[in-house]
């Protein structure tokens, strides 16, 4: 009985083996692609409607099942350098719409991805575009970081069944951080101290635009947005006209640090610390790396949050500097 049993086994594992490399030599054939390109409709004429209509169907064809070749690094015949390039300039289109567009395109790429899925459930699509959009989405050194955009992906992916069970939890938590703050909210007051010990109430900063500015001393990051902001034409007559004010804010503890350091910050700025820990301790916000960068409008109302320290430069040279 055990020597059937045993023959038995061998003959299943030679016969699956046999399979195996009949797949493996049909799988050698298919051919390789480059990342197919975006077809734009005739009636979307002008930069704004074109990106808009890209940002909607970027991933179409690429997430269109054919008979390509597939590994670990390689998706449906594309490789997987060329796979980061598209997600690169795919964040680049989706950063130049508005946020809510983009947020529905960003909606959109996860049912495709669950919908291809069906079609190859072995393929390594989801679980590398997972990987790659919150690479460029939400990691705190990439210039197109935008947590209002990455929320409803996301959250989707928190709640798929095609995300590991064990890490469900951490992408929930993800979502409920980039749930915080979202453009458009009113951001938490808070209150902090001066050099001179003076309390203020964030709320009480008077200007059309806030740029709330974490920062911390000796931070080499923070000097430089600090020398930029510092020697950007016109920034010092929009903070006297009071279009602009700049509230730059310590919320840790080393205050012998803090106060060392204020002959490096500009005079026409609010600079304080958040005396009372509120902001870290309470999470207020949401500062995950520093220097962190938030836009507001005259009501304390979301622009950017987190932002890029490039996307808040040109925002100002665009918006408010002529």
């Amino acid at each position: 009985m055990r020597a059937k049993t045993v023959n038995a086994i061998l003959i299943a594992a030679m016969l699956a083996a046999a399979v195996s490399c009949g797949m493996g030599a049909k799988r050698a054939q298919l051919p390789m692609r480059a990342f197919p390109e975006i077809q734009i409709p005739s009636i979307y004429d002008n930069d704004e409607a074109v990106a808009g209509y890209a940002a909607q169907h970027w991933w179409d064809a690429f997430l269109t099942k054919g008979e390509w070749y597939s590994d670990s690094l390689t998706v449906n015949g594309v490789a997987y350098d060329n796979i980061v390039m598209a997600m690169g300039a795919y964040a680049e289109c989706i950063s130049s719409i508005p946020v809510k567009d983009a947020a529905k395109a960003l909606a959109r790429l996860h049912s495709q991805l669950e919908d291809y899925m069906k079609t190859d459930s072995s393929s390594y699509a989801y679980s590398l575009m997972v990987d790659l959009v919150g690479k460029y989405l939400y990691d705190p050194n990439s210039p197109y970081r935008n947590e209002d955009i990455y929320l409803p992906f996301v959250k989707a992916v928190a709640g798929s069944e095609l995300t590991p069970e064990d890490m469900r939890t951490g992408y929930a938590h993800t979502a409920k951080m980039c749930a915080m703050n979202q453009y458009g909210t009113m951001v938490p007051d808070f209150r902090f101290k001066d050099i001179g010990g003076k309390v203020h109430d964030f709320y009480d900063t008077k200007a059309e635009h806030v740029l709330l500015f974490f920062s911390n001393p000796g931070c080499y990051a923070c000097r430089g947005i600090i020398e930029k902001l510092n020697g950007m034409k016109g920034v010092g007559e929009m903070i006297a006209d009071g279009r602009l004010a700049i509230v730059n804010i310590y919320i840790d503890e080393q205050l012998d640090e803090w106060k060392e350091y204020q002959t490096f910050y500009p005079k026409n700025w609010y600079n304080g610390y958040n005396y009372d820990l509120a902001i870290r301790n309470e999470l207020l916000y949401d500062v995950r790396a520093i220097p962190s960068l938030y836009l507001l409008d005259s009501e304390k109302r979301v622009i950017m949050r987190d932002a890029p320290e490039e996307r808040v430069f040109e925002w100002l040279e665009h918006n408010q500097l002529h």
